[in-house]
């Protein structure tokens, strides 16, 4: 038995894990990310962090803003 993870480095990155200007992915990296976990200026995913953060019914972590069931607004 194998496991394989897939990975994306590039402006527009899209994989199982994803860096990139624009990453979507499971796990997404960027300026604009889309995944289960994104990390970016404005990530949208289960668990978001960044600038601004929206994670519908996860966890947002945001500094300018966050939205999601559990919201935290990080510095301020």
């Amino acid at each position: 038995m194998t496991s394989a993870v897939y990975r994306a480095v590039g402006v527009f990155a899209l994989g199982g894990v994803s860096c990139g200007l624009a990453a979507l992915a499971g796990l997404a990296i960027g300026w604009w990310a889309v995944g289960g976990g994104a990390i970016g200026y404005r990530a949208f995913g289960g668990l978001a962090a960044g600038g601004y953060a929206y994670a519908g019914n996860g966890v947002a972590y945001g500094y300018h803003e966050a939205s999601g069931r559990q919201k935290e607004r990080l510095f301020g």
